[in-house]
């Protein structure tokens, strides 16, 4: 029975994981030395998706005179942002997130540094959710507009969601709904 618990576990886990589109584009992303154009909408189309869209790559370098645009979408990296000695870079972050061990002179609120990044995350750690007063009935909806979660702030102990930015719904005496919220 235990057995069986476990399977279920890793099965639930493994759909959340899933319900992202995740896209490889390590070859595209090792060396740019032009300009590189990421547009989320354009490969949510291209991909027949309405989730997240996910990049991963190990580092991100730029050479020359380079620029990238992220537009709507979460970049990952297991590895770092580097920028070659000289080189002059023109990034623009729009609506977008890169996660990344470290970065070396390119420094943005949408830049999160972290050693350790895993696709899933426990709600009763993340530091927008902790800040919510009292036990109030909590709703996050998926980019689709599914719900991913509903129940009291104190049921969020061990449930895990799929990093993502999602639209948080709050019912109680600090009503509030707000949108696009990255939790990681």
């Amino acid at each position: 029975m235990k057995d069986l618990g476990i399977l279920l576990v890793i099965l639930l886990n493994y759909s959340i994981v899933i319900s992202q589109k995740y896209i490889d584009m390590t070859p595209e992303l090792s060396n740019i030395k032009g300009n590189l154009i990421i547009d989320g909408n354009s490969l949510k189309l291209k991909h027949h998706t309405r989730e997240e869209i996910i990049i991963r790559a190990k580092n991100l370098k730029f050479s020359n005179n380079s620029g990238m645009v992220l537009n709507n979408v979460i970049l990952q990296l297991s590895g770092n942002i580097i920028v070659d000695d000289g080189a002059k870079i023109f990034p623009k972050i729009i609506d977008s997130y890169i996660f990344c061990r470290s970065s070396e002179n390119l420094q943005s609120k949408r830049i999160i540094i972290k050693n350790n990044f895993k696709d899933v995350v426990n709600l009763s750690k993340v530091k927008y959710l902790k800040k919510i007063k009292g036990n109030p009935k909590v709703y996050l909806y998926n980019k689709a507009g599914k719900c991913k979660f509903k129940g009291l702030k104190s049921e969020m102990e061990n449930k895990y969601l799929a990093v993502s930015r999602y639209d948080i719904k709050i019912e109680g005496p600090y009503k509030s709904f707000d949108s696009n919220i990255l939790i990681y």
